[in-house]
């Protein structure tokens, strides 16, 4: 039976001062070299924390890395669809309108829409049809008459031939009655003169009667001019009255009504618009910037309901309005989509693009430092770096010198970094 412990329990020595010391030793050396090893790796923190004058939080800023390749530079452009075709109707005359249909209405080409009461050009042309009936009527009279004066006129020439015949032969006869002595001196005189004066008044008569056709032709030619000068009148007066009927030129939907039932309208006022729902196109305001780079034919990314639809550059205008240029974009294909006049949409107007560029994504930087400079990331700190860029586009800049394809540069706002040379990049 074990009465303690007082077996198991060791007597030992009383350690000296110098024996703990020694014994103690490794444990410090070992501190101290970890101190050292911390302060180590910790110094090119500290350095960098010495040589930046600001410091700011990296979760506050955004961060792009330099890069190569394809550069697409677009345009992003907001706009709205419109028809393709929406003529304005106007009216022709002066006068009062009745409407035939109402703002919604489908309508097919050939459809009377609007007609206009203009008691004036109606009186006008049933006025000048009067007169182009009278012409006619005129002009029919003196045709009879024109064949009457060139009867009697056939008939004086012929008698007076006829005189001319009878002279010549009494001549005959008193030229054979002088040879025998059977007539006087004086009678065969007579008949040389009778036969003079009938060839005389013969060809008085034949010239006469000729003067007298060419009057009666000039006569009839006067009336046909002012014949055909007054139909053109009544034909021209007959469209403008048939114009007073306003028909629907396209197949479509009629717009806003301009007027009112039974209104009085002005020549050339707007009535209504027809809209062709056959066909829509795009019509956006791009920057002036832009304008000299816009050309006919460029392809356009149009975002529509959820999904991209290709489309191209159809139309631009020629001037400028409150710094935009207004244009047109033509769908490519509207199968399966369901367009709405005036609906808006978002484009993209693809100007160029250009293979192994060197570039970055696009930020506020390029506002804040006038893209003159960039904060470029390098261990933790922001250091101000010169930088030449070149064009835009919607999400990219291009970098011409001062980056490197690799690179991280810091694309938000400058101002933050109050144009310190360094700033140290917290929780980077």
């Amino acid at each position: 039976m074990i009465k303690d412990t007082s077996r198991q329990d060791n007597i030992k020595q009383k350690m000296g001062l110098s024996t703990q010391v020694k014994r103690r030793f490794p444990l410090v050396f070992s501190l101290l070299a970890l101190s050292l090893l911390i302060a180590g790796f910790a110094y090119p923190s500290i350095d960098q924390w010495r040589n930046s004058s600001l410091s700011i939080n990296s979760e506050r800023l955004r961060f792009a890395t330099v890069e190569r390749g394809q550069f697409v530079r677009d345009i992003s452009v907001q706009g709205h669809i419109v028809a393709a075709t929406r003529p304005m109707l106007f009216s022709p005359e002066d006068g009062r309108v009745t409407l035939r249909v109402r703002s919604g209405d489908p309508v097919f080409t050939g459809d009377v829409l609007v007609e206009v009461d203009s008691p004036g050009l109606i009186n006008e042309f049933q006025r000048e049809q009067s007169k182009f009936l009278e012409l006619t009527t005129a002009l029919a009279r003196q045709e009879i008459e024109t064949r009457m004066e060139q009867l009697t006129q056939k008939d004086t020439v012929a008698l007076k031939e006829m005189e001319l015949v009878a002279a010549k032969r009494e001549l005959r006869r008193a030229e054979v009655a002088h040879k025998n002595s059977a007539i006087a001196l004086q009678d065969y005189e007579k008949a040389v003169d009778d036969k003079f004066r009938a060839v005389a008044v013969f060809k008085h008569h034949l010239e006469e009667s000729l003067l007298k056709s060419e009057r009666l032709k000039l006569e009839l030619d006067i009336l046909n001019h002012a014949l055909d000068r007054q139909k053109l009148l009544v034909q021209d007066l007959e469209r403008k009255v048939q114009a007073l009927t306003i028909h629907s030129p396209v197949d479509g939907v009629v717009g806003n009504l301009e007027v009112e039932q039974k209104s009085i309208v002005s020549q050339h006022q707007a009535i209504l618009s027809v809209v062709d729902m056959s066909a829509y196109e795009i019509e956006a305001q791009v920057p002036e910037a832009y304008a000299d780079d816009l050309a006919q034919g460029l392809s356009v990314d149009i975002e529509f309901s959820g999904k991209r639809v290709a489309g191209e550059l159809s139309a631009i205008s020629p001037e400028i309005e409150k710094g935009q240029v207004r244009c047109r974009i033509r769908f490519a294909d509207t199968k399966g989509l369901s367009l709405r006049q005036n609906q808006r949409v978002n484009a993209r107007i693809l100007l160029e693009s250009r293979d192994k560029v060197l570039m970055v994504a696009r930020g506020p930087f390029i506002q804040s430092s006038g893209v003159g400079f960039v904060y470029m990331v390098e261990g933790g700190v922001a250091v101000r770096s010169p930088v030449t860029t070149g064009v835009t586009s919607v999400g990219k800049v291009e970098i011409l010198s001062g980056l490197v394809e690799g690179q991280q540069i810091v694309i938000s706002s400058s101002d933050v970094f109050e144009s310190h040379e360094r700033v140290l990049l917290l929780n980077q």
